[in-house]
């Protein structure tokens, strides 16, 4: 597995900017000593010259568990949710199929909804007409 070397200066700046950009927020060196996992304590703290190996995924982690301290984000992992709505409802067959059968109608409205923004000047999406037609058929279907 591939590591970005990088001095601890750097990860903090790098990191620092991520966040900033991400959350709208600037915190200082200080303000991100008190939020840091104990498990990246020993990138973070120590001196500034020192060089350091981090795994991309480590870093995303990083940045994940960050943004999730300062409220930015529902959760501190970077699984999507479709995977995490998967291994919920996985050993419970009547909520998967409810779980599948919703999964297959979000698809279809986004590949919609996609292709009615290529040309649409504004770029937002509205889930109303989704959670409408989730409704309708879920209404329909036995649970």
């Amino acid at each position: 597995m591939a590591g970005i070397w990088i001095k601890r200066s750097q990860l903090i700046g790098r990191t620092s900017e991520i966040i900033g950009y991400k959350s709208g927020l600037g915190l200082t060196r200080k303000e991100f000593e008190e939020i840091i996992p104990d498990i990246y304590h020993n990138l973070w703290f120590g001196k500034d010259e020192a060089l350091l190996r981090i795994r991309s995924e480590e870093f995303e982690n990083l940045i994940n568990h960050l943004l999730y301290k300062i409220g930015n984000t529902l959760s501190p992992s970077n699984v999507p949710s479709t995977i995490s709505l998967f291994k919920k409802y996985r050993n419970d067959p009547e909520a998967l199929n409810m779980y599948q059968d919703l999964a297959k109608l979000f698809i279809t409205f986004l590949g919609k909804i996609s292709k009615e923004m290529k040309d649409a000047k504004h770029k937002s999406v509205n889930p109303e007409p989704f959670v409408r037609e989730a409704k309708r058929n879920m209404d329909c279907l036995e649970y």
